[in-house]
C-alpha cells in the first residue's frame, strides 16, 4: 500500500510540477482562451507540459 501511495504522490508531484511550469508559459502573455484549455488538460493529466506549450505556441491551432 506504501508504495502505491508514495507512485501516486510522485505522480501528483509532476503534475504540479508540469502546471508550475506551464504558468511560468501564461506569464509571458499567451492568449487567454488557449491557455486556459490547455491549463485545464494539464492539470488533468491529459496533456504533457510540451502539449500544452506547442497549444498555447500555435494559438490553439490543430
Amino acid at each position: 500500500m506504501a508504495a502505491l501511495r508514495s507512485a501516486e504522490c510522485d505522480e501528483l508531484t509532476a503534475r504540479l510540477t508540469a502546471v508550475a511550469a506551464f504558468a511560468e508559459t501564461v506569464a509571458r502573455g499567451a492568449a487567454p482562451g488557449p491557455v486556459a484549455y490547455a491549463l485545464r488538460c494539464l492539470a488533468e493529466g491529459t496533456w504533457t507540459l510540451e502539449q500544452a506549450t506547442a497549444h498555447v505556441a500555435t494559438g490553439g491551432a490543430g
